[in-house]
């Protein structure tokens, strides 16, 4: 048919997007590829074929996480901009890949592709305020941010806006889970798991001193026959001033183990409740999307967090 078409453009066009999504059905996606090329190539105002070729790349990037997958996609975001400036595609499309490459280290310029990033966001958000993406990239941003600073309270103030950036998609989105699967994945998991990991570390070292608790007494005893056993006075006060010492190291041990003890209890504490809330809230999402069953995932995962060894949550 498409041989029969002839000059007949029109046909040719609809017969040609016609074989593409039959090989999109099928799964021969670089076939439909170099079909969605050609007719760019034919007509390159054809933004719905432009559109679907970037798509296929976009995803093949997501997966790769290549730096010469995602600067191909600038240049092609690029082209959709420019043929549709008023859809946001584009723009989160080009955000999404200047993120990418902030995160990879493509560039010496990260600065200059986080500012632009943010443009095309707010551009991107000034179309379609409800684009979930687009508020996730704008939470990926701040993450970056976070990674980059060792204060802990201006990482507790970005973790805040990394929420509400997420949350807002849920608010604007309540029936869509794609927008309950971000928050999930970049906020609720990543702060669960580091409350999780700092019980575990607050309890290895409760341990550690425990272990030295032991070694000490030990020590003291064993200096204690020793005393008992010697008759020179010289050795006796040696001894005695090693007994002192190690009593003294002994109470100071025993302090800090108190306060290791407490720590690892009220970390234990905040790691629970977080835990609870979260699976709770995540059942809920289970309940409001009955088919969907990431959310079964999700809170087998959180499950496993509750577990002594944590290593295999992802598993």
């Amino acid at each position: 048919a498409i041989r029969y078409s002839g000059k007949n453009y029109d046909l040719r066009k609809e017969l040609l997007n016609y074989q593409a999504d039959l090989l999109v059905q099928i799964k021969k996606y670089p076939s439909a590829l170099g079909i969605w090329n050609l007719l760019f190539q034919n007509d390159s105002t054809d933004y719905e074929a432009k559109r679907k070729s970037v798509s296929f790349m976009y995803e093949s990037a997501q997966n790769n996480r290549s730096n010469s997958g995602w600067s191909s996609i600038q240049t092609d975001a690029d082209v959709l901009i420019k043929l549709r400036p008023d859809d946001a595609y584009g723009y989160v499309l080009k955000a999404h890949a200047d993120v990418m490459l902030a995160m990879l280290g493509a560039t010496v310029d990260v600065a200059a592709l986080k500012e632009e990033a943010k443009q095309l966001l707010a551009k991107a958000l000034e179309l379609d305020d409800k684009n979930i993406m687009a508020l996730r990239l704008q939470a990926g941003l701040a993450l970056l941010e976070q990674r980059d600073t060792d204060d802990p309270e201006k990482k507790a103030q970005i973790g805040k806006q990394v929420e509400g950036y997420l949350r807002e998609a849920v608010t604007k989105n309540p029936d869509n889970p794609q927008a309950y699967i971000n928050l999930f994945e970049n906020f609720m998991r990543p702060l669960a798991q580091e409350a999780s990991m700092q019980t575990s570390v607050a309890n290895s070292e409760l341990s550690m001193v425990l272990a030295g608790e032991d070694t000490l007494k030990g020590r003291i005893e064993e200096l204690g026959k020793q005393l008992s056993a010697t008759e020179d006075e010289l050795d006796k006060k040696a001894i005695d001033d090693e007994i002192a010492k190690s009593k003294l190291g002994l109470k100071n041990l025993l302090t800090a183990a108190e306060e290791r003890k407490a720590k690892a209890e009220e970390s234990q504490k905040h790691s629970e409740a977080l835990l609870a809330d979260t699976k709770k809230e995540v059942i809920g999402w289970m309940e409001k999307f009955p088919d969907e069953c990431q959310f079964c995932v999700f809170v087998a995962r959180l499950s496993l967090l509750g577990s002594d060894d944590i290593r295999y949550v992802d598993e």
